[in-house]
């Protein structure tokens, strides 16, 4: 909470800030409100008198020169030292000192230096921009465009950069990492979030390490897991053939046709769902097939719900029901063979929302409320190697006695 609390008092077609009953600053013709010093934002306001502008402190003190503009970013706005002013149609940043750090350019970017994000910012000079430190250093070459920019984010010490309608990535010392590509998604690398970064050439897919490296093919279709930090793994393939591949690029599944993105393509979990011939199937990340080729695996995969099918894929669930034949079955992870027939849809709804442990309870026969419920379900019959093996089971935890 603050210890005083300012306002704009205004008399005659004249402003002027008070602090309770005392009046700290002279009459101008306009002072700003909703910003810096009375939204307690700063210690800084802005006010303009016969069509110039500066800014002053909060005892009235003039701590600029006036200009024929100020932006409120930065200084007023209580995100750092330096604001922005412009003057004859060109900008430039000025230090709390009234010293000025860059000189006069037709554009100065905000996000950076100015607005707090980091130590560098961006400026634009005869079509041209670069980039620049805080001593006002240009620190890049002159491109057409700097897209995402993780150096004045602050999320990065890279960027994007654009000439003559390519794009590459550069790092903060002015050393271009990567060729010159088609484009440069700006997940990864740029903004942070991972040691990766996608390139597009000819409409095809690649990613690459921070040296610059590429470590997967060219593909037309290509995931963003891995670059975004979301995953160890990603989905790429070309139309109609899809696969699974971890961080070094190395295939760690069969091609199908298509893989959904949730579970392990996302960081959720050891398991992903794969699509061919109609039909979908659970996979470990081993690549092993846990389920069966089955119609449809229910819930979770289309709706933004998670039902059990999406729990199970994220780790969440040892459950999932499955549509095949025109029939509702509940599946384990124990066994590709379902545990039981769900025999009506509301069934299914249901199941869905309920935990394992609820699901065991069913399972056991454990009625109650849920009388209905159980009789909704058929059992299915155990293997007889299964049954004689949860007997040894049985017979090894009482001790052989009944």
């Amino acid at each position: 909470m603050r210890e005083k609390e300012y306002s704009v008092v205004r008399r005659n077609g004249r402003e002027a800030v008070f602090c309770g009953r005392k009046q700290i600053s002279k009459w101008y013709r306009c002072i700003w409100k909703g910003v810096g010093l009375m939204m307690g934002e700063s210690d800084y306001f802005l006010a303009e008198n016969g069509g110039r502008m500066a800014i002053f402190d909060r005892n009235g003190n003039r701590v600029s020169r006036w200009f024929d503009g100020i932006h409120t970013e930065g200084l007023v706005e209580g995100e750092s030292e330096y604001y922005v002013a412009f003057e004859n149609g060109k900008e430039a940043i000025f230090h709390v000192s009234g010293r000025q750090v860059s000189q006069w350019f037709d554009r100065v970017w905000k996000t950076g230096l100015v607005r707090g994000n980091s130590s560098y910012f961006m400026a634009e000079h005869r079509g041209k921009v670069a980039m620049f430190n805080r001593d006002g250093s240009r620190i890049s070459g002159w491109f057409d465009e700097i897209k995402t920019a993780g150096v004045l984010s602050g999320e990065s010490e890279y960027y994007i950069a654009a000439r003559n309608g390519k794009e590459a990535v550069f790092h903060v010392s002015g050393k271009r990492i990567s060729r010159w590509f088609d484009r440069i998604i700006p997940e990864g690398l740029v903004r942070g979030r991972s040691e990766y970064f996608m390139a597009e050439k000819q409409r095809k897919y690649a990613i690459f390490n921070r040296e610059g490296r590429k470590i997967s093919r060219w593909f037309r279709m290509m995931g963003e897991s891995l670059v975004s930090g979301k995953s160890e793994c990603f989905i790429a393939g070309d139309i109609g053939k899809v696969a699974v591949f971890d961080r070094t690029g190395r295939r760690i599944s069969g091609w199908f046709h298509f893989v959904e993105d949730i579970g392990l393509p996302e960081g959720e979990g050891d398991y992903y769902v794969a699509r061919k011939n109609g039909k979908v199937a659970i996979f470990h990340r081993d690549g092993k097939r846990i389920s069966k080729w089955l119609d449809e695996i229910h819930d979770g995969v289309f709706f933004e719900k998670e039902g059990l099918a999406r729990r199970f894929v994220m780790g969440k669930s040892s459950y999932y029901i499955g549509w095949d034949s025109g029939r509702f079955f509940l599946f384990t992870k124990e066994s590709p063979e379902p545990v039981a027939e769900i025999r009506n849809r509301e069934l299914v709804d249901f199941l869905n929302h309920l935990t394992d442990e609820e699901i065991e309870k069913i399972l056991a026969g454990k009625k109650g409320r849920r009388k209905q419920i159980v009789e909704g379900l058929k059992l299915m019959k155990k293997p007889r190697a299964e049954k004689k093996k949860e007997a040894e089971t049985e017979v090894r935890e009482t001790g052989g006695t009944s």
